[in-house]
């Protein structure tokens, strides 16, 4: 719309003034002959190359054609030429199409790659978003969906620095992050606690689909920032990203498009480092997801995996320790914590500071999981120590009262945590449970998580298979089930 707009206000010039080919060219788009006006146009412009009414015609025509190259070299010279503060907008605005419809033909063959696997559909994605960078360089977007696109062509060494480049462009907001507490998937009401009533806010509905998205405007020390938001299933807008002072000379609705923030480049830099065992650099980039994806879980074993490689265990410890201390409310960093004493299988220490984390939040899902496998652990050591003791004093009496109750408060954290979706029907939940329940003599219990179990057949993942059924077939063997037969036959067959 927006450029048949602009064609109509260069054919309402008329054509007195013109050129024959200026008008043989115009006459062309009001018949909607634009390989014809394409033509008169290259005419003219042999002739005329500054004029800019011809310039900035044959951009609109390139569109039309879908020739967004030519479409971006000719708006370029027209901005150049262009003599008359009123064609300014007139640019921006055709500026705008070109790299949205670059932009949607882009991500178009990006996934059209999925369904062909025909790698010349990504090589046509990236030469797309190299339109877009080249017409707002300063959007992290196109950036980081040309890494991507490279790191699914395996082209290591360009996803590398592709992704950089995203980083870089996200620095504002990392840093605005980093200073003011703000993070992936924070509740809009902590927002606001941390940053005050919005300047203004915008909603907006996302049609056909359930999201309703939101994004708040807000002034802080100086920096005009947008948060974007989404509703999560229990209706509660969530942080999806942010963006810090866009660049002035955005349209409005390129200021308003949602940026959201995405943790893939950080873990795909962190990853590649850890592997090239360059450990300082990927402990950098794995510190960056702590501080703009707190809850992102894998990434804190990752990094005791580091600092356990290098050697700087206590650095971890210390440096997790200070965060806690600095911010007590802050129910991510004692579940990180408590989740690197964990791994070190200082379950006491781990212990307590999950059930920190509890008190600030009751149900918090991944702490009543990580709690349930500390309490098992613990009970696990005390068994291991008694039964040492026993193989070395057969007159030695085991005392389940050390570890029963270890073993039932595990089994209730393990319970709890299935009031979450997230691990309502968790494989390493579910079977935990199983045995937890077999050892405490619940027969009723476990009776019904194993129908769970058993439930589970159908939706396991191919990667999975082997884990179920192994575990499967432990399960019901000790339940002396008929069932345990096919199990244990299911869990051969993988194993082969």
């Amino acid at each position: 719309m927006l450029v048949f707009v602009i064609i109509g206000t260069v054919l309402f010039q008329g054509f007195q003034c013109a050129s024959p080919e200026m008008t043989s060219a115009k006459l062309a788009v009001r018949n909607h002959d634009f390989v014809k006006a394409e033509t008169k146009l290259n005419q003219e412009l042999s002739k005329n190359p500054n004029n800019f009414e011809a310039n900035i015609l044959m951009a609109s025509v390139k569109m039309q054609l879908h020739k967004i190259k030519d479409v971006v070299k000719y708006l370029d010279k027209a901005e150049k030429v262009n003599k008359d503060p009123k064609n300014v907008q007139k640019i921006a605005l055709l500026k705008y199409n070109a790299w949205a419809d670059a932009y949607n033909t882009a991500v178009n063959k990006f996934n059209k790659y999925f369904t062909t696997k025909d790698k010349a559909c990504l090589d046509t994605a990236i030469e797309y978003f190299d339109i877009d960078i080249s017409i707002r360089p300063n959007n992290p977007e196109f950036y980081r969906l040309k890494g991507q696109a490279y790191e699914t062509l395996n082209d290591e060494n360009n996803a590398l620095q592709t992704y950089k480049v995203y980083i870089e462009k996200i620095s504002k907001e990392i840093k605005f992050a980093k200073e003011n507490h703000i993070f992936l998937d924070l509740p809009r009401k902590e927002v606001l606690k941390k940053l005050g009533q919005p300047k203004s806010s915008k909603p907006q509905v996302v049609p056909g689909k359930s999201d309703t998205l939101l994004t708040d405007h807000f002034m802080v020390n100086g920096h005009f920032v947008l948060v974007f938001y989404s509703q999560n299933k229990d209706k509660e807008y969530i942080i999806n990203g942010w963006r810090v002072d866009p660049p002035q000379s955005w349209l409005p609705m390129e200021v308003e498009s949602r940026s959201d923030i995405h943790i893939n480049p950080f873990a795909y830099l962190a990853d590649y480092y850890f592997k090239k065992k360059d450990l300082e650099n990927a402990k950098k980039y794995a510190k960056m997801i702590t501080l703009i994806n707190p809850t992102n879980v894998q990434v804190n074993g990752f990094l005791v995996n580091i600092y356990v490689q290098q050697g700087k265990t206590k650095e971890a410890l210390t440096e997790l320790d200070n965060l806690c201390k600095s911010n007590p409310d802050n129910k991510f960093y004692l579940s990180q914590y408590g989740e690197i004493l964990f791994t070190l299988k200082e379950y006491d220490k781990a212990i307590t500071e999950f059930e920190k984390a509890l008190k600030i939040d009751p149900k918090f899902c991944d702490v009543l999981r990580n709690l349930g496998a500390a309490y098992k652990n613990k009970a696990f050591l005390i068994i291991q120590a008694q039964q040492d003791k026993k193989d070395k004093d057969k007159k030695y009496k085991e005392n389940p009262d050390e570890y029963n109750p270890l073993l039932k408060k595990s089994a209730d954290y393990f319970a709890k945590s299935r009031n979450c979706d997230k691990y309502k029907n968790d494989l390493m939940v579910l079977s935990e449970l199983a045995s937890l329940y077999y050892v405490l003599g619940r027969q009723d219990d476990l009776n019904s998580v194993v129908d769970d179990l058993e439930r589970l057949e159908q939706t396991i993942p191919d990667d999975q298979k082997e884990t179920y059924w192994l575990k499967m077939c432990k399960i019901l063997s000790n339940m002396k089930s008929p069932k345990a037969k096919r199990a244990c036959d299911k869990a051969q067959e993988y194993l082969k």
